[in-house]
């Protein structure tokens, strides 16, 4: 697990909620957010499709894919 846990990130909430995190690279990031026991779903957001495939394919769980 992530030593980000703190608050909402460690207890498994039920209602709409959106994790915010600050993250150094792309693989912090993809670590923070596969670090959890809980989540219904992931969504990835961004520009460039090709970023947005490998991201998706790293992460656990994702339901979404928003191209902006």
């Amino acid at each position: 697990m992530s030593t980000r846990n703190t608050g909402g990130k460690i207890r498994e909430n039920f209602g709409p909620l959106r994790a915010v995190f600050k993250y150094q690279d792309l693989d912090d990031a993809v670590r923070v957010a596969n670090g959890t026991p809980y989540g219904l779903g992931t969504s990835v957001s961004g520009k460039d499709p090709e970023s947005l495939d490998a991201v998706a394919r790293r992460l656990v769980g994702v339901e979404r894919v928003h191209l902006r």
